[in-house]
């Protein structure tokens, strides 16, 4: 991966971050979501805050639903989503027990305690990220067509147009004027910086598969 799109991809990450704060619920494998209060009183910093209600309880999507989820966003086989080493399946391999799964029969663990660890969200990072260049790639190189088309980062209309299908494909919901100005706006910047169509298309799908509202129920 070039320098450049790595610095793209963290500044993405960092920009949908929002201020709440998750606490592993032990046994139950749920999560709380506190939201911290702003400087100024009633304040809503972020879209996703707003949607969240305050002390709303979430469940992380662990190993095989978010293997489904991941599958049917965006057309992809389990084989295609990531490969470790070329040959272990991210999910059930490699990483099914940071994704909450279990291991009966080599490691004797019945029941996964830990449903999120310190170093789950590296772990979903990276699959979903994989799993992003495999579609945009499908899609781009291979014109499977599935939620990308061959366009340009300063087509507008085109640009909201894919927008429109990452949402419908990914959060299930019609993007709203807000997301897609804000994902116009971005693909503006990138060009800017030098960044490509194939660029945002990655990075777009990222940070939406990366979202609280993918990630959680």
């Amino acid at each position: 991966m070039h320098l450049k799109s790595i610095i793209l991809l963290v500044a993405v990450f960092i920009l949908s971050c929002g201020k709440g704060k998750f606490t592993n619920q032990g046994d139950s494998g749920s999560i709380e979501e506190t939201l911290n209060p702003s400087e100024n009183e009633g304040e809503i910093t972020t879209t996703e805050s707003a949607s969240l209600a305050l002390g709303s309880k979430l469940k992380f999507k662990k190993q095989k639903l978010l293997e489904q989820e991941i599958m049917t966003s965006l057309s992809l086989s389990q084989n295609q989503i990531c490969q470790e080493l070329e040959s272990l399946n991210c999910i059930n391999e490699a990483h099914h027990l940071t994704l909450g799964g279990v291991d009966a029969y080599d490691k004797n663990i019945w029941e996964n305690k830990n449903s999120f660890l310190e170093t789950t969200p590296i772990v979903v990072e990276r699959i979903v990220w994989s799993a992003c260049e495999k579609r945009v790639a499908l899609d781009l190189e291979s014109g499977e067509s599935k939620i990308f088309s061959k366009g340009s980062v300063s087509d507008s209309s085109h640009v909201g147009l894919m927008v429109s299908n990452l949402y419908q494909n990914i959060l299930a919901r019609d993007a709203s004027e807000n997301e897609i100005a804000a994902a116009k706006e971005f693909a503006s910047n990138l060009e800017k910086n030098g960044g490509t169509y194939d660029d945002w298309a990655r990075l777009s799908c990222f940070s939406l598969m990366t979202s609280v509202e993918f990630l959680f129920y």
